[in-house]
C-alpha cells in the first residue's frame, strides 16, 4: 500500500526514542556525506527532546533496585539517568559517558562514585 499510495502514513506505533536520537543528531552529529540535518530540517523542539528521555528513564528506580530488564543493567540505568539531570539541569546534550562525569562531580557527596 506505501508503494502506490504517496499520501500514505504509517501509523499505530509510537517511537518515543525517535525523538531524543534525531535531536542529538541534528545538534551534535557530525556528517559524514551529504548535506548537514539542519540544511534540510527546521530544528526539534526541545520539548520532544526531553519527553524523549524522561519517558526512556520512566520506572529507572524501580528497575535499578527491583527488577532490572536483562537487556539493561543498573549501571546503564544510572548513566541515562545522570544524562537526563545534566539536560534538566544545565541543558546539556550529553552521552552516557558525559552524564556520568557530570554525576561524578555534582553528586559526588550524595551517592557513591559513580562508574
Amino acid at each position: 500500500m506505501y508503494r502506490t499510495n504517496e499520501n500514505y502514513l504509517c501509523g499505530g506505533i509510537e517511537d518515543k526514542d525517535l525523538a531524543s536520537q534525531i535531536f542529538v543528531a541534528y545538534e551534535r552529529g557530525i556528517t559524514l556525506y551529504g548535506i548537514p540535518l539542519s540544511e534540510h530540517y527546521e530544528p526539534i523542539e526541545s520539548r520532544y527532546y526531553l519527553d524523549s528521555i524522561l519517558h526512556d528513564v520512566q520506572g529507572a528506580a524501580e528497575e535499578i533496585f527491583f527488577n532490572p530488564p536483562e537487556y539493561l543493567t543498573p549501571m546503564y540505568l544510572t548513566l541515562n539517568l545522570c544524562r537526563v539531570l545534566y539536560y534538566m539541569k544545565e541543558g546539556k546534550i550529553s552521552s552516557k559517558r558525559g552524564g556520568r562525569r557530570m554525576g561524578s562531580k555534582k553528586c559526588a557527596s550524595k551517592v557513591p562514585a559513580i562508574g
